[in-house]
């Protein structure tokens, strides 16, 4: 029994894990850092925190943080409108009406800095435009209204540039906000983390997000589900997944050639036209599936192959699955440096259980 009981939780693990790298890898388009058509003030998961923000006194340095997809972003600008916008009272939204309102919305207001540029697509912030932020603050509002300095993925900065924002925000003295958004909180550097008020974005409840979905897509039900599952349940990472159909396509020509026949040249035709990673994420969440279904007998990700992966579950060994989980992983890595696709993708083909 005691043996057993180890099994059990070396398994629970193992799927946790198997869980984790999925959603830390989750396949969807890029999520725009804001998009104007979906202000906070519509994202009813975002209600609760947003207006404890709006109705209290802010501090110069807020840490929004939380997983992709579900509206940091979104909130640091809008709460930027609010303060820039002459017309907003302690209590009230941005007017959305007025020139400096206007300036938030298309990235052009002069006492807005929002790093990294997305207009030039850079993923990372140089140390010169942080130094730069010690000039910016230092000068007077433009406007009249405040200072803002929205820093975005602030888990990924170097230690260079994480010292050089610490710089900015421990001599900050005017009135400029300093809004930092970041996925993991425990990457964030603890200095940096310990002269912010953290807000944690919080995921909603499926019910929540499907509602929104459906009031902000138009796609059948079905589809609504299956994309806020691949998306790690994150409202806004499913709404581009979903309306992306490039994605849908490629989707179910690999499951259709795992699913139709087990032909190797046909699994490789099919796989060479996708990105290495849409076709790992694909696989793995087909694994884990088998895996759920035959613990508690539900499916997570592709809630359209139920009786096949119902199938499945009856003859594949779990142990197998997650070794096919591990050459997964190996194809994911050699492809991303360049080696040989069609031999890794053969070794992928012929270490599958299913």
């Amino acid at each position: 029994n005691g043996n057993k009981r180890s099994q059990q939780v070396d398994h629970k693990s193992s799927k946790y894990i198997f869980y984790e790298e999925i959603n830390s890898n989750i396949m969807s388009p890029t999520i725009p850092k804001y998009d104007v058509q979906d202000p906070s003030n519509k994202l009813p998961w975002l209600m609760s925190d947003r207006d404890i923000l709006f109705k209290s006194s802010l501090t110069k340095a807020i840490l929004f943080h939380g997983r992709i997809g579900l509206g940091k972003s979104l909130m640091a600008i809008n709460l930027a409108k609010k303060i820039l916008c002459p017309h907003s009272s302690k209590n009230d939204n941005s007017c959305d009406d007025c020139k400096d309102c206007h300036l938030v919305d298309i990235n052009a207001h002069p006492d807005l800095v929002v790093l990294p540029d997305e207009s030039e697509k850079k993923s990372k912030i140089d140390i010169e435009e942080i130094r730069g932020l010690l000039s910016f603050a230092t000068k007077s509002s433009h406007r009249g209204q405040g200072k803002i300095v929205i820093l975005n993925k602030a888990d990924q900065f170097s230690r260079h540039t994480g010292n050089a924002i610490l710089k900015v925000l421990e001599e900050n003295q005017n009135s400029t906000y300093f809004f930092l958004v970041a996925e993991k909180l425990s990457e964030v550097m603890p200095t940096i983390k310990s002269r912010c008020l953290k807000t944690n974005i919080k995921q909603p409840s499926k019910e929540v997000a499907l509602t929104w979905l459906s009031e902000n897509t138009e796609n059948s039900t079905d589809n609504l589900a299956i994309g806020l599952a691949i998306s790690g349940f994150a409202p806004l990472r499913a709404k581009t997944l979903i309306e992306d159909k490039s994605f849908w396509d490629n989707r179910t020509r690999l499951l259709k050639s795992i699913i139709e026949n087990k032909d190797l040249e046909r699994f490789i035709s099919v796989s060479e036209k996708m990105e290495s990673s849409v076709v790992a994420n694909t696989l793995l969440m087909l694994a884990f599936d088998v895996v759920l279904y035959q613990t508690v007998g539900k499916i997570q990700y592709n809630l359209d192959c139920h009786d096949f992966i119902a199938s499945l579950a009856k003859n594949v060994i779990q142990k197998s699955l997650f070794n096919w989980y591990s050459s997964i992983l190996v194809y994911s890595k050699q492809s991303s440096h360049g080696l040989n696709n069609r031999l890794a993708l053969e070794n992928l083909f012929l270490s599958s259980p299913i």
